[in-house]
């Protein structure tokens, strides 16, 4: 009787050890894809929008990790940080400068994506 209850108690404190782990650990925290608002834009020469953009798990959790962004071509649009809250989002003003079309990168912890921009 004592062999089947210790069997019974260690048979236990395995399974219990085994769902303690969790399985999607190993997918959890670590960048995937960058979330934005936006994936094209268009503008008037002169005319600005706000962008934001956030950095997610393979769960599709928000990241603290922010994304930096810069414009491929000033000459057509520029981009500067907003500042605006909530912080846990980068947010950034992509103004139209000339008439023409580029891109603002997007970039954060080895992953990439861009907005296009087009101004007339």
């Amino acid at each position: 009787m004592k062999r089947v209850l210790f069997g019974c108690v260690v048979l236990g404190a395995v399974a219990v050890a085994a769902c303690a782990s969790d399985p999607t650990s190993e997918i959890s925290g670590t960048p995937t894809r960058i979330s934005k608002s936006l994936s094209v834009v268009n503008l008037a020469a002169g005319d600005s929008t706000v962008v934001t953009a956030e950095t997610r798990d393979a769960q599709n959790v928000a990241l603290t990790t922010l994304p930096t962004f810069a414009s491929a071509d000033a000459a057509v649009a520029t981009v500067r940080d907003a500042y605006l809250p909530p912080l846990a989002q980068a947010r950034f003003f992509v103004k139209g400068v000339a008439a023409g079309a580029t891109v603002v990168r997007l970039s954060a912890d080895g992953i990439s994506d861009s907005v296009i921009v087009n101004v007339n």
